[in-house]
């Protein structure tokens, strides 16, 4: 069973997310849930200050010289949108970099599976993985991923497909053929 295809950057960035989200929640099952409540904290704590700011303004807005505290909250407000479009800017930064248009993730691959393993062919040479070496299996919206390593998995997008049944062969065969079902 073979595929051929050429990866895109869209879909590394998605491996990223999907490999990362893999590994902490690995590591803490309930990874998940303390980010959601250390976001909360933080932004009841910003919430919590902003208030304070506007009931300051209301109480004091006669008898205290606004400027300094003006001032202050606006490089506050400039400063926090400036660290959040930092932050933005640089993911992108990195998914768009973190890859060349001349290595060996972006261009065409082609995916043989057989009874011995996977083996991954592109201009750049070949890689082969035996089923022994395949930790785990899993999907995302448009990927699937033979995992080798925590992080580190054989990508197949699932455009590469000519269709659905093609698809689900290729998902059977990995399925009965990989070491997490053993």
């Amino acid at each position: 069973m073979q595929v051929k295809f050429a990866l895109n950057r869209e879909e590394f960035a998605e491996f990223i997310n999907a490999a990362t989200h893999r590994v902490v929640q690995s590591r803490d099952k309930h990874a998940s849930l303390k980010a959601t409540l250390a976001n909360l904290a933080l932004w009841i704590l910003i919430g919590s200050g902003f208030a304070a700011v506007v009931q300051f303004y209301q109480r004091n807005n006669e008898s205290v010289d606004m400027l300094p505290l003006n001032l202050a909250v606006g490089a506050w407000l400039c400063a926090f949108a400036l660290y959040l479009v930092w932050g933005v800017k640089q993911q992108k930064y990195l998914m768009r970099n973190l890859l060349s248009d001349q290595g060996c993730t972006l261009i065409e691959q082609q995916v043989v599976l057989t009874a011995d393993g996977v083996t991954v062919t592109s201009a750049t040479g070949t890689q082969s993985v035996a089923w022994e070496g395949v930790l785990d299996y899993d999907e995302t919206a448009s990927l699937l991923c033979l995992y080798v390593d925590n992080s580190i998995a054989l990508l197949v997008p699932k455009r590469a497909f000519e269709d659905e049944s093609d698809m689900a062969a290729f998902k059977q065969f990995v399925s009965a053929n990989c070491r997490c079902n053993s």
